[in-house]
């Protein structure tokens, strides 16, 4: 039988995950349907708990006191410590049972899955030749540009008087393509200006498409000409170009290790999850069985 400790604590992480509040300011409505997800994640947990693989899994009390105390470690004061278990409704003693759930669950799970901690090389080669796709790392362009939005409205920045002053900021930079940054912080009127117009990292698909199609077909130091979108009008400096480049089996070894580990013990998690709630529900449905003809037998002699 679960502690009402376990279900306090649960709420209370639940209700922070999905709502970032405390459960006490929900409204009824919100805290009625969370309760109901953890009361239906707390019976999934309960059968695990009372699986015969459970069984097998002991925590000493030492492990559970270690990990109690580095719990208490992340605070300063012992005092800071009880009030938020204080707001989360809970004592010391409570909070270790809810910290003693949490722990046998992930050990059962450890148990269970503990033949998925192995990936052979060999695996790990299918897996890359088979996705060598998704091992490609796309061109990338570090760029800058400057901006002179065009707005109707604006006497200062009607269409001719915009098109006039980035003509006139392409001059300056056709003559000394180094003041770039110093011309996008006078004049740039986008928020990059502040870093004298950088763009960063930019992949395909980021950009609209106007300024996209010149960008790519820049060569690595070159400033563009007058480019317009739906912003207004734009000069582009492409700083450095990063070729597209395919990620080797060696460099990526070690991730696709920790990520196929990973995907083993999902797909060995959810396959014995469900294994043990059919179970689960085939001995409840014999049970009621037993019961009925149990009742039946004794109205014999009634």
């Amino acid at each position: 039988m679960l502690s009402e400790s376990v279900f306090i604590y649960e709420c209370f992480k639940a209700s922070q995950e999905q709502h970032s509040l405390p459960p006490s300011e929900l409204s009824a409505q919100q805290k009625s349907e969370l309760e109901s997800v953890v009361k239906r994640k707390l019976a999934i947990e309960g059968a695990v708990l009372r699986s015969p693989e459970a069984v097998q899994v002991k925590l000493s009390k030492s492990y559970l006191d270690d990990a109690f105390d580095k719990v208490k470690m992340r605070y300063q004061k012992a005092e800071e410590f009880v009030a938020d278990l204080r707001a989360m409704g809970l004592d010391k003693r409570g909070f270790r049972q809810a910290l003693e759930h949490e722990l046998q669950l992930e050990a059962i799970m450890d148990f269970v899955c503990a033949d998925c901690d192995e990936v052979s090389d060999t695996e790990l080669g299918l897996f890359y030749y088979m996705n060598a796709h998704k091992f490609v790392q796309p061109e990338v362009r570090h760029a800058s540009h400057i901006l002179i939005t065009i707005n109707e409205d604006s006497l200062e920045n009607k269409r001719v008087q915009a098109l006039e002053k980035i003509q006139q900021i392409e001059r300056r930079l056709i003559k000394r393509p180094s003041r770039f940054s110093e011309q996008a912080l006078k004049h740039s009127e986008c928020p990059t200006a502040l870093e004298g117009g950088k763009l960063g990292e930019i992949r395909k698909g980021v950009l609209y498409t106007e300024l996209e199609e010149h960008l790519f077909s820049m060569k690595s130091g070159q400033l563009s000409g007058i480019v317009e979108s739906p912003l207004g009008f734009h000069l582009l400096y492409c700083e450095l170009i990063r070729a597209e480049k395919k990620v080797g089996f060696d460099e990526l070894k070690n991730k696709l290790r920790t990520s196929l580990i990973q995907r083993k013990r999902s797909s060995k998690e959810r396959a014995w999850l469900a294994g043990l709630m059919k179970k689960q529900l085939i001995d409840k449905h014999s049970s009621e069985i037993k019961q009925e003809k149990g009742l039946r037998s004794e109205s014999r002699y009634v």
